[in-house]
């Protein structure tokens, strides 16, 4: 009876939630091989990630120059016995942005 306590009280400890948005912005990094990518908001937002295996878009064809329009899913997980949680961000779409001219964001 007490074990189960404990199992139950474990389970409480761990979290996941998952919310998704459509984020405007360009590619900094992008990895084929692993697809995975480094995103820039129009915000100046930085987030690294990996795109879904089922990404319409050809991750081939981006360009850096270029601005886009991605939809983002953000789980955060929450391990019992972890202090920090871990966020996992995925693009699943992806549309080129026509006449999109990137902000001057400061360098450091």
């Amino acid at each position: 009876h007490l074990s189960s306590q404990i199992v139950d009280n474990i389970n409480k400890l761990e979290l996941e939630e998952s919310q998704g948005f459509w984020n405007q912005g360009s590619f900094l990094a992008v990895d084929t091989k692993l697809r995975s990518y480094r995103f820039q908001s129009e915000a100046g937002r930085e987030s690294t990630g990996r795109f879904d295996s089922k990404t319409a878009y050809p991750v081939t064809h981006i360009s850096f120059e270029a601005g886009y329009r991605v939809y983002m899913n953000r789980k955060t997980l929450k391990a019992s016995g972890r202090a920090k949680a871990r966020v996992v961000e995925t693009i699943t779409e992806i549309a080129p942005l026509e006449n999109w001219t990137p902000k001057p964001h400061a360098v450091t």
